[in-house]
């Protein structure tokens, strides 16, 4: 008896090993955050890992409630998790189902437990649920399966990067193992385009995704190509290919990649480097989609203005009094500062503002006027140090990846477009782009070595410059001849 169980056992395994080599499926699973499970609930049986058992110690009393295209279950106490999720999930489905253009074949059932322990001892995924999964769908009924871990935020995020998985394996995969098996699917989808457009879809690409990539790139040796993004790096690595993706082709690329895919039945693997064929808009037609970059000065504070019609829009900007107004030198921070540059005989308005970003800190705003024009022909922006010393690191590199964001979403001119560039300085050049007049944008961060070990003494500023002729500029210069 033992003897014949032991050969069916092994039967079993080789049959699943030959189905799994057949469709070339690829299983994704991480140890961060979410994990998608496929195969999982046949693999588990005949690949258990000795002492992980599922420990099941509470009975668990099953309600369940409905919205339009989810079945939502829930345990005792849990139904304000579940109409959160209802909610949540309806708003997560009308834009899932836009990018993806696919609606729904049939019903998603989404479980919620109230906690992580609670989640650790669910019976849907034959398999240990460590600490860090954030939630789980499978494939085999292609259910969602989610704890509440005491935070909204991250439920939401949560509820979205599932339910992403969820429209795959409906739209690729036909919504169960059982379909895909009579489909004939073979289709692999890479761990960073499953998991990275989830990433994507759930929050888009946001300044924690900016600043990991950035620190990775700087600080971490050699960013790996496409192919070797596994791991955590398929989450913020695949998000930031999807963001690249979607900024250079648009949004609607992202249904015409799948659709792709699915027309093929093939793997995925050059997908992506096909994106510029007929099949998609061509990068010069959807460059042409974005407005293009308007640089004609700060504000209201326009160039060519004189210093008479700066001041005045500068009281207008930021609701400064006319007594306030002054020429003097080293007045208080909210009054207008006129300085004098040594060599290039410009002049200057400087003020000082709290917060012109949230949570940025001070910031000092110079307005600099030609030499010979004696009107506007700049504005420089300086947040941090040393405008303001009590503001930390952190907080001037957000309002750096805020302001990167905003100018991404304008068309420049291609020659001398620049975004994320170091500097031989140590520096960081964010963003550099002329618009079609010629005017320049130049947003840099500059971040010295702390000569603390822990980085607390870090003096990190933000620089945003507006350029009316940068190559042009009116200052005062020594002639051809003169010396």
């Amino acid at each position: 008896m033992t003897f014949n169980i032991f050969i069916d056992y092994l039967t079993f395994k080789y049959i699943l090993y030959a189905l799994f080599r057949r469709f070339n499926y690829y299983i994704t699973v991480s140890q961060k955050h979410t994990i998608t499970f496929l195969f999982l609930s046949l693999l588990s049986t005949g690949f258990g890992k000795f002492g992980q058992n599922i420990v099941q110690y509470d009975d668990f009393t099953w309600h369940f409630i409905q919205s339009k295209h989810f079945d939502i279950y829930y345990s005792e106490n849990g139904r304000e998790h579940a109409e959160f999720t209802a909610e949540e999930a309806e708003i997560a489905y009308l834009k899932i189902s836009d990018r993806l253009n696919w609606r729904l074949k049939q019903r998603v059932s989404i479980i919620i437990y109230n906690s992580h322990n609670d989640f650790q001892q669910t019976n849907v995924i034959d398999s240990y649920m460590y600490e860090g999964i954030g939630g789980v769908t499978e494939l085999y009924k292609n259910r969602v399966v989610i704890p509440f871990d005491a935070s909204n935020r991250e439920f939401k995020h949560v509820i979205h990067h599932e339910l992403v998985h969820a429209f795959i394996n409906d739209c690729v995969y036909g919504g169960s193992l059982r379909n895909m098996l009579a489909s004939s699917v073979r289709i692999q989808i890479p761990m960073w385009m499953n998991e990275g457009l989830a990433e994507y879809l759930a929050s888009g690409w946001d300044t924690n995704s900016e600043m990991w990539i950035r620190d990775m790139v700087i600080n971490g040796g050699e960013f790996p190509d496409i192919n070797n993004l596994n791991g955590y790096m398929a989450y913020r690595g695949g998000q930031s290919v999807w963001n690249f993706i979607t900024d250079k082709w648009g949004e609607e690329s992202i249904a015409e990649i799948f659709y792709q895919i699915k027309k093929s039945n093939k793997t995925v693997t050059a997908r992506v480097a096909n994106l510029g064929s007929n099949n998609l808009a061509t990068d010069k037609t959807v460059k042409s989609t974005k407005p293009w970059a308007n640089i004609n000065g700060f504000r209201s504070a326009k160039f060519g203005m004189t210093m008479k019609e700066v001041k005045k829009s500068i009281r207008q900007d930021f609701g400064i009094s006319d007594d306030k107004i002054t020429t003097l030198i080293g007045l208080s921070d909210e009054e207008i500062t006129t300085i004098n540059h040594p060599t290039e005989k410009t002049q200057s308005l400087a003020i000082t503002i709290e917060k012109l970003l949230p949570d940025s800190g001070k910031s000092r705003v110079v307005y600099v006027f030609g030499y010979q024009t004696k009107r506007l022909i700049q504005v420089n922006i300086l947040t941090g140090h040393p405008v303001d010393k009590k503001v930390i690191a952190q907080q001037v590199v957000n309002s750096g990846n805020l302001l990167g964001n905003h100018f991404f979403k304008k068309r420049y001119q291609e020659d001398g477009l620049v975004a994320h560039a170091r500097l031989s300085d140590g520096s960081i050049l964010i963003f550099r782009g002329k618009d079609q007049k010629g005017r320049m944008v130049i947003l840099r961060l500059s971040n010295p070595q702390s000569t603390d070990e822990n980085g607390k003494d870090l003096k990190i500023s933000l620089n945003l410059s507006y350029i009316e002729k940068p190559g042009k500029p009116d200052i005062y210069q020594l002639r051809e001849g003169d010396f």
